[in-house]
């Protein structure tokens, strides 16, 4: 049982990743930037068509979320507060699909003023 809510809990998060790398790319198709953190729960519901509800994963933050994932996504920071996410450089071609867990790396995000 518990490998199967392992397995449930991956592919619930696979589905998050990729929600999320979906809104990244057409914001990169539109060539609209990094998507403000404020906004990234309303961009995914509108895109995926489900709500955005990290609780499902254990999660609370959405920046804690994507932290976990800096191969995927990059911060942009503001004076030390992350305000947006970006697809991290080098990212892995979507769709994305994690193994197990995310890398445990410490975290250095771009700065507003070097984004642009």
């Amino acid at each position: 049982a518990e490998s199967d809510d392992d397995d449930l809990a991956m592919t619930v998060t696979d589905h998050f990743l990729s929600g999320i790398a979906n809104v990244l790319q057409a914001r990169d198709d539109k060539r609209l930037g990094p998507l403000p953190l404020h906004l990234v729960a309303a961009e995914f519901q509108s895109l995926m068509k489900v709500p955005f509800n990290l609780d499902v994963i254990g999660e609370t933050q959405v920046v804690d979320f994507l932290r976990k994932w800096p191969n995927l996504f990059l911060l942009v920071m503001d004076k030390c507060r992350p305000v947006a996410v970006a697809f991290a450089l080098g990212h892995p071609p979507l769709p994305f699909r994690h193994q197990a867990r995310p890398p445990e790396l410490s975290h250095s995000g771009l700065h507003v003023s070097d984004a642009y």
